[in-house]
């Protein structure tokens, strides 16, 4: 029986079940989650009161009505983590991980349909609670995980033990060119093949351009440290795929 994995130390290539972690290591993740989840719910509040054409109301009104469709774990009950089994964890980690994309779905989609709000404002409300939450919090997740946050492929990788790194979603090809850069290439999309949230190509291609990258330098940048920079390559075309060609192409590169 091959020996549990207590961190995610290892080429950033790996595609690491949960199942090969041990149930020390994922309680950490797990406990790191639970903050970020947390955090994000007050952030709502704290960012939506902030904006113009948000305020207080319409996001504390969008916070209820996604925690109604959603009913987010209840955190008071799962404080004991460690103590639960290998199977009972890996359960509840799965179950955290569809909520929490459901959830994140969820204030866009509902938020465009709150008066005086629209998805590319729900979207920034999304974009602005998670630059101010997610940093702090992935830091941990890749010392926890005995990566090296001094290189872009550390922090890269640190990226993906993030909630809404489901098994169900395609693997990412990376090539890393050196501490600096790190270029990932995906040959499939779960959002184009089943075309999740959009029917509009138009749209799918602002999320990917302008959206997507913004999320994911919340989870590459670390207080106090280099900052990295996420720039798409290549972006869909349309929802027809062209056999051969990836439908998209990230760059991630410290800024200096």
């Amino acid at each position: 029986m091959a020996r549990e994995r207590n961190d995610f130390s290892g080429p950033i290539g790996d595609r690491v079940p949960w199942e090969e972690f041990s149930t020390e290591f994922l309680s950490k993740i797990m406990a790191l989650w639970q903050e970020q989840w947390e955090a994000f719910t007050k952030g709502l509040v704290k960012v939506g009161s902030q904006m113009d054409g948000v305020g207080r109301q319409k996001a504390e009104e969008l916070l209820a009505r996604v925690n109604e469709e959603v009913e987010p774990p209840v955190f008071g009950k799962t404080v004991e983590v460690s103590a639960r089994s290998k199977s009972d964890t890996l359960k509840m980690m799965r179950q955290w991980q569809e909520k929490w994309e459901l959830f994140t779905n969820k204030v866009i989609g509902i938020g465009s349909q709150i008066e005086g709000m629209d998805m590319l404002k729900a979207a920034d409300l999304l974009a602005r609670t998670m630059e101010e939450v997610n940093p702090p919090i992935f830091a941990r997740i890749a010392e926890v995980s005995r990566l090296n946050a001094d290189t872009v492929e550390g922090r890269v990788k640190a990226g993906g033990l993030c909630m809404d790194n489901m098994a169900d979603h395609y693997p990412g090809l990376y090539e890393v060119k050196s501490d600096s850069e790190v270029i990932l290439r995906y040959d499939r999309c779960a959002v184009m093949d089943k075309k999740l949230m959009f029917d509009d190509i138009n749209m799918l291609r602002y999320v990917c351009q302008y959206v997507e990258p913004r999320y994911a330098m919340t989870m590459l940048n670390y207080p106090g440290q280099r900052k990295i920079k996420v720039d798409l390559l290549k972006i869909p075309e349309s929802f027809e795929r062209t056999p051969g060609e990836p439908v998209c192409i990230w760059r991630f590169a410290f800024e200096d």
